[in-house]
């Protein structure tokens, strides 16, 4: 494919995509081509039109678009609408990651989020950490959680395991000063 026939792909329409490879029709003369996409580089092709992807690389590109996915969330899902809301969906999940990464919360935060939220007491966790003296230990930070009890609160109250694993800033405080 020549470089010419390239810059002119914003007048072809897609006939049928199949495994990579799309049958477009040139608005301007009728002719049929076939085009890999590799050959398309980064562009990709809707049955609308041009469907023209950049990646974010500035909290400019980001808001804007944001502001793109806000007047495409009512698109149908096999649509080129639908189609574009995905792939702008999967950059900014992409770009937030990088540049917002959410750290996971304090095990014993996220028990207490959890409590609250479902109106627990402390006896309502004791099949899940042991008798209340234990309960009462585990959410002042004065004992780590066990294996058991970890998996007892992800089963039971839907915490995500890699929460409850990560060690508690206050346990991890008072180790280094007793290490010191």
């Amino acid at each position: 494919m020549s470089y010419e026939s390239y810059r002119l792909i914003d007048t072809e329409k897609i006939l049928e995509r199949e495994a990579g490879v799309f049958r477009c029709n040139r608005s301007d003369s009728g002719l049929v081509s076939t085009l890999s996409e590799s050959e398309l580089g980064f562009t990709c092709q809707c049955k609308a039109g041009l469907m023209e992807i950049k990646p974010i690389k500035t909290d400019s590109d980001y808001r804007e678009v944001l502001k793109e996915i806000e007047t495409l969330m009512m698109a149908s899902p096999d649509t080129a609408e639908g189609e574009r809301l995905d792939v702008l969906v999967t950059l900014v999940e992409a770009y937030e990651s990088k540049h917002y990464p959410l750290d996971l919360p304090d095990p014993v935060a996220a028990i207490k989020f959890e409590m609250e939220r479902k109106g627990l007491t402390v006896k309502d966790l004791e099949p899940m950490i042991g008798k209340s003296n234990r309960v009462y230990e585990i959410l002042n930070h004065k004992r780590s959680l066990t294996l058991k009890m970890i998996w007892n609160l992800h089963e039971r109250l839907g915490i995500p395991a890699e929460s409850l694993i990560k060690p508690s800033v206050k346990m991890r405080v008072s180790r280094t000063r007793a290490e010191n």
